[in-house]
Protein backbone atom coordinates (compact mmCIF):
# COMPACT_ATOMS: atom_id res chain seq x y z
CA UNK A 1 0.00 0.00 0.00
CA UNK A 2 1.22 3.17 -0.91
CA UNK A 3 0.29 6.89 0.85
CA UNK A 4 1.12 9.96 -0.79
CA UNK A 5 0.20 13.58 0.56
CA UNK A 6 -2.43 15.48 -1.72
CA UNK A 7 -0.16 18.58 -0.93
CA UNK A 8 1.77 17.44 -3.64
CA UNK A 9 1.50 17.65 -7.40
CA UNK A 10 -1.84 17.66 -8.12
CA UNK A 11 -1.38 17.17 -12.14
CA UNK A 12 0.97 14.47 -11.38
CA UNK A 13 1.16 10.44 -10.87
CA UNK A 14 3.51 9.72 -8.15
CA UNK A 15 4.62 5.67 -7.77
CA UNK A 16 6.78 5.49 -5.22
CA UNK A 17 9.37 2.47 -5.88
CA UNK A 18 9.61 0.01 -2.73
CA UNK A 19 12.69 -0.71 -0.97
CA UNK A 20 14.20 2.54 -1.79
CA UNK A 21 13.02 5.74 -0.01
CA UNK A 22 15.29 8.10 -2.04
CA UNK A 23 13.62 7.49 -5.76
CA UNK A 24 10.67 7.49 -7.09
CA UNK A 25 8.78 8.07 -10.20
CA UNK A 26 6.70 10.90 -11.38
CA UNK A 27 3.90 10.77 -14.32
CA UNK A 28 3.32 14.10 -15.31
CA UNK A 29 0.48 15.09 -17.24
CA UNK A 30 3.08 15.75 -20.50
CA UNK A 31 4.98 12.35 -20.47
CA UNK A 32 7.06 10.30 -18.22
CA UNK A 33 9.76 11.32 -16.21
CA UNK A 34 12.39 9.96 -13.80
CA UNK A 35 14.07 11.85 -10.51
CA UNK A 36 16.40 11.16 -8.24
CA UNK A 37 15.91 13.56 -4.68
CA UNK A 38 16.91 12.88 -1.12
CA UNK A 39 15.16 13.37 1.08
CA UNK A 40 16.33 12.99 4.91
CA UNK A 41 14.64 15.74 7.23
CA UNK A 42 12.24 14.62 9.61
CA UNK A 43 9.50 15.57 11.79
CA UNK A 44 7.13 16.63 8.97
CA UNK A 45 3.31 15.96 8.27
CA UNK A 46 3.97 15.37 4.75
CA UNK A 47 5.36 11.69 4.04
CA UNK A 48 5.04 8.66 1.53
CA UNK A 49 4.81 5.81 3.41
CA UNK A 50 5.27 2.00 1.68
CA UNK A 51 4.52 -1.33 3.11
CA UNK A 52 8.10 -1.81 4.67
CA UNK A 53 9.46 1.43 5.62
CA UNK A 54 8.59 5.07 6.33
CA UNK A 55 10.48 8.06 4.21
CA UNK A 56 9.86 11.65 5.61
CA UNK A 57 10.54 14.47 3.34
CA UNK A 58 10.56 17.85 3.84
CA UNK A 59 8.29 19.21 0.78
CA UNK A 60 7.21 17.87 -2.38
CA UNK A 61 10.08 17.45 -5.36
CA UNK A 62 10.65 20.37 -7.23
CA UNK A 63 11.62 20.14 -10.74
CA UNK A 64 14.88 22.29 -11.65
CA UNK A 65 15.06 23.10 -15.42
CA UNK A 66 18.17 23.17 -17.15
CA UNK A 67 19.92 25.41 -19.11
CA UNK A 68 20.44 24.31 -22.53
CA UNK A 69 24.14 23.05 -22.82
CA UNK A 70 26.09 24.81 -25.85
CA UNK A 71 27.16 22.73 -28.49
CA UNK A 72 30.55 22.52 -27.73
CA UNK A 73 30.48 22.15 -23.97
CA UNK A 74 31.98 25.13 -22.78
CA UNK A 75 30.98 28.90 -23.09
CA UNK A 76 31.33 31.11 -25.92
CA UNK A 77 33.25 33.82 -25.90
CA UNK A 78 34.36 36.09 -28.39
CA UNK A 79 37.07 35.70 -30.98
CA UNK A 80 40.21 38.00 -30.76
CA UNK A 81 40.99 40.09 -34.14
CA UNK A 82 43.10 37.91 -36.96
CA UNK A 83 46.74 39.02 -36.31
CA UNK A 84 48.81 40.58 -39.20
CA UNK A 85 45.30 42.21 -40.46
CA UNK A 86 45.28 46.02 -39.36
CA UNK A 87 41.96 47.82 -37.89
CA UNK A 88 43.40 51.10 -39.47
CA UNK A 89 42.05 53.36 -41.85
CA UNK A 90 44.23 55.14 -44.16
CA UNK A 91 43.64 59.29 -44.11
CA UNK A 92 44.34 59.54 -47.65
CA UNK A 93 45.05 57.74 -50.73
CA UNK A 94 48.92 57.49 -50.67
CA UNK A 95 50.87 58.12 -47.43
CA UNK A 96 53.12 56.85 -44.45
CA UNK A 97 51.55 56.80 -41.55
CA UNK A 98 52.80 55.50 -37.73
CA UNK A 99 51.58 52.58 -36.26
CA UNK A 100 49.36 53.56 -32.63
CA UNK A 101 51.44 51.77 -30.59
CA UNK A 102 54.50 50.12 -32.30
CA UNK A 103 57.54 52.21 -32.92
CA UNK A 104 59.30 50.07 -35.24
CA UNK A 105 55.64 49.96 -37.69
CA UNK A 106 54.26 52.13 -39.85
CA UNK A 107 51.38 51.95 -42.40
CA UNK A 108 52.12 52.31 -46.03
CA UNK A 109 49.06 53.71 -48.07
CA UNK A 110 48.29 52.70 -51.59
CA UNK A 111 45.20 53.69 -52.98
CA UNK A 112 43.77 53.97 -49.60
CA UNK A 113 44.41 50.54 -48.71
CA UNK A 114 46.97 50.16 -45.78
CA UNK A 115 49.79 47.47 -45.41
CA UNK A 116 51.37 47.25 -42.33
CA UNK A 117 55.47 47.15 -42.53
CA UNK A 118 58.21 47.28 -40.23
CA UNK A 119 61.19 49.87 -40.40
CA UNK A 120 64.79 48.19 -40.84
CA UNK A 121 66.47 46.67 -37.85
CA UNK A 122 66.83 48.75 -35.11
CA UNK A 123 64.99 51.89 -36.82
CA UNK A 124 61.93 53.52 -35.45
CA UNK A 125 59.19 54.97 -37.93
CA UNK A 126 59.54 59.02 -37.80
CA UNK A 127 55.84 60.49 -38.39
CA UNK A 128 57.64 64.10 -38.64
CA UNK A 129 59.87 63.24 -41.98
CA UNK A 130 57.97 60.36 -43.02
CA UNK A 131 60.64 58.09 -42.79
CA UNK A 132 62.26 55.34 -40.33
CA UNK A 133 64.89 56.90 -38.48
CA UNK A 134 67.07 55.90 -35.29
CA UNK A 135 65.27 55.83 -32.01
CA UNK A 136 67.27 58.52 -30.26
CA UNK A 137 65.48 61.12 -33.49
CA UNK A 138 62.23 59.52 -32.81
CA UNK A 139 59.49 60.33 -30.08
CA UNK A 140 58.43 57.39 -28.40
CA UNK A 141 58.19 55.35 -25.52
CA UNK A 142 58.54 51.72 -26.08
CA UNK A 143 61.46 49.29 -25.82
CA UNK A 144 64.31 50.29 -28.15
CA UNK A 145 65.22 46.23 -28.43
CA UNK A 146 65.78 44.66 -31.44
CA UNK A 147 67.02 41.08 -33.09
CA UNK A 148 70.23 40.57 -34.67
CA UNK A 149 70.59 39.58 -38.41
CA UNK A 150 73.07 37.08 -38.79
CA UNK A 151 75.78 37.91 -41.54
CA UNK A 152 75.19 36.30 -44.85
CA UNK A 153 78.21 36.96 -46.38
CA UNK A 154 81.63 37.06 -45.19
CA UNK A 155 84.66 39.22 -46.87
CA UNK A 156 88.07 38.27 -46.47
CA UNK A 157 89.18 41.49 -48.05
CA UNK A 158 89.09 43.14 -44.87
CA UNK A 159 90.56 42.11 -42.10
CA UNK A 160 88.46 43.42 -38.87
CA UNK A 161 89.97 45.79 -35.96
CA UNK A 162 90.54 44.29 -32.47
CA UNK A 163 87.88 46.10 -30.56
CA UNK A 164 85.33 44.60 -33.31
CA UNK A 165 83.36 47.38 -34.11
CA UNK A 166 81.65 49.30 -37.40
CA UNK A 167 84.40 49.85 -39.92
CA UNK A 168 82.91 52.30 -42.76
CA UNK A 169 83.65 50.75 -46.04
CA UNK A 170 84.58 53.75 -48.24
CA UNK A 171 83.67 54.72 -51.00
CA UNK A 172 80.39 53.61 -50.12
CA UNK A 173 78.78 56.06 -47.91
CA UNK A 174 75.96 53.83 -46.81
CA UNK A 175 77.65 50.43 -46.27
CA UNK A 176 80.19 49.43 -43.59
CA UNK A 177 81.44 46.27 -42.37
CA UNK A 178 80.22 44.85 -38.93
CA UNK A 179 83.14 42.93 -36.92
CA UNK A 180 81.23 42.01 -33.69
CA UNK A 181 82.13 38.12 -34.50
CA UNK A 182 85.49 39.01 -35.54
CA UNK A 183 84.90 38.69 -39.16
CA UNK A 184 84.35 40.99 -41.76
CA UNK A 185 80.14 41.09 -42.35
CA UNK A 186 79.71 43.72 -45.34
CA UNK A 187 76.35 45.51 -44.30
CA UNK A 188 74.34 48.60 -45.74
CA UNK A 189 72.56 50.92 -43.60
CA UNK A 190 68.15 51.39 -44.19
CA UNK A 191 67.47 53.20 -47.47
CA UNK A 192 68.29 56.90 -46.62
CA UNK A 193 70.52 56.67 -44.32
CA UNK A 194 74.66 56.86 -44.57
CA UNK A 195 76.95 55.31 -42.08
CA UNK A 196 78.55 58.12 -39.38
CA UNK A 197 82.40 57.22 -39.00
CA UNK A 198 82.10 59.43 -35.56
CA UNK A 199 79.02 57.22 -34.36
CA UNK A 200 80.15 54.11 -35.89
CA UNK A 201 76.09 53.94 -36.77
CA UNK A 202 73.83 55.00 -39.49
CA UNK A 203 72.92 58.54 -39.83
CA UNK A 204 71.03 61.38 -41.61
CA UNK A 205 72.81 62.09 -44.75
CA UNK A 206 72.18 65.50 -43.60
CA UNK A 207 74.81 64.48 -40.54
CA UNK A 208 77.16 63.02 -43.03
CA UNK A 209 79.64 64.20 -45.37
CA UNK A 210 79.46 62.10 -48.44
CA UNK A 211 81.08 63.69 -51.37
CA UNK A 212 79.90 63.13 -55.08
CA UNK A 213 82.87 62.85 -58.18
CA UNK A 214 82.79 65.87 -59.01
CA UNK A 215 82.92 67.68 -55.99
CA UNK A 216 80.35 68.78 -53.00
CA UNK A 217 77.98 67.37 -50.59
CA UNK A 218 74.88 65.32 -50.77
CA UNK A 219 71.75 66.34 -49.20
CA UNK A 220 68.98 63.51 -48.83
CA UNK A 221 66.86 65.87 -46.98
CA UNK A 222 66.78 68.80 -50.08
CA UNK A 223 65.60 66.12 -52.01
CA UNK A 224 62.41 65.60 -50.07
CA UNK A 225 61.96 68.89 -49.89
CA UNK A 226 61.69 68.74 -53.69
CA UNK A 227 59.64 65.63 -54.01
CA UNK A 228 57.18 67.12 -51.17
CA UNK A 229 56.30 70.26 -53.87
CA UNK A 230 54.94 68.00 -56.41
CA UNK A 231 58.11 67.96 -58.36
CA UNK A 232 58.94 64.82 -60.51
CA UNK A 233 63.05 63.85 -59.67
CA UNK A 234 65.47 61.47 -60.12
CA UNK A 235 69.19 61.72 -58.67
CA UNK A 236 72.03 58.69 -58.42
CA UNK A 237 72.74 57.30 -55.02
CA UNK A 238 75.99 58.92 -54.21
CA UNK A 239 76.97 55.65 -52.69
CA UNK A 240 76.39 53.43 -55.68
CA UNK A 241 75.95 54.50 -58.97
CA UNK A 242 73.74 50.89 -59.38
CA UNK A 243 71.18 53.02 -57.38
CA UNK A 244 69.48 55.82 -57.30
CA UNK A 245 66.52 58.03 -55.77
CA UNK A 246 63.04 58.94 -57.37
CA UNK A 247 60.13 61.24 -56.35
CA UNK A 248 57.26 59.02 -55.93
CA UNK A 249 53.70 60.30 -54.72
CA UNK A 250 55.65 63.58 -52.83
CA UNK A 251 58.13 60.86 -51.40
CA UNK A 252 61.16 59.48 -51.77
CA UNK A 253 61.76 55.89 -53.02
CA UNK A 254 65.13 54.65 -54.02
CA UNK A 255 65.63 51.72 -56.72
CA UNK A 256 68.75 49.83 -57.97
CA UNK A 257 69.18 48.72 -61.57
CA UNK A 258 69.03 45.04 -62.14
CA UNK A 259 71.72 42.87 -62.75
CA UNK A 260 75.38 44.55 -63.30
CA UNK A 261 73.09 47.45 -64.68
CA UNK A 262 74.26 51.22 -63.93
CA UNK A 263 72.18 54.64 -63.21
CA UNK A 264 72.84 57.03 -66.00
CA UNK A 265 71.74 60.54 -64.26
CA UNK A 266 72.05 62.28 -67.80
CA UNK A 267 69.49 60.25 -69.56
CA UNK A 268 67.86 59.23 -65.85
CA UNK A 269 67.92 54.98 -66.91
CA UNK A 270 69.66 52.14 -66.45
CA UNK A 271 72.51 51.00 -68.62
CA UNK A 272 74.56 47.98 -69.38
CA UNK A 273 78.51 48.89 -67.84
CA UNK A 274 81.36 46.62 -66.84
CA UNK A 275 80.54 44.67 -63.42
CA UNK A 276 81.49 45.53 -60.53
CA UNK A 277 80.92 43.91 -57.10
CA UNK A 278 78.30 45.08 -54.55
CA UNK A 279 77.91 43.15 -51.66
Amino acid sequence: MILVSRRWFRSCMIFFRPQRCRRFDVLPDSGYSRYTREMVVRENPNFIATSEMLCPISRAPTITPLSAPSLNGTKSKSRPPVPGVPQWHCPGSFGYYRHEEKCNQYYHCTEGVATLKECPEGLYFNSKSGTCDWPKDVNCRASQSHLERRCRRFTEVFRCPANRSYVAATPHCDMFFDCRTGKACAKRCPDGLYFNPETSMCDLPINVKCRKSEGGSYSLKRFAEICRHGYKQQAVDPATSKCYYKCHHDKVRRYCCSGTRTYNEKRGRCERRTAFYLP
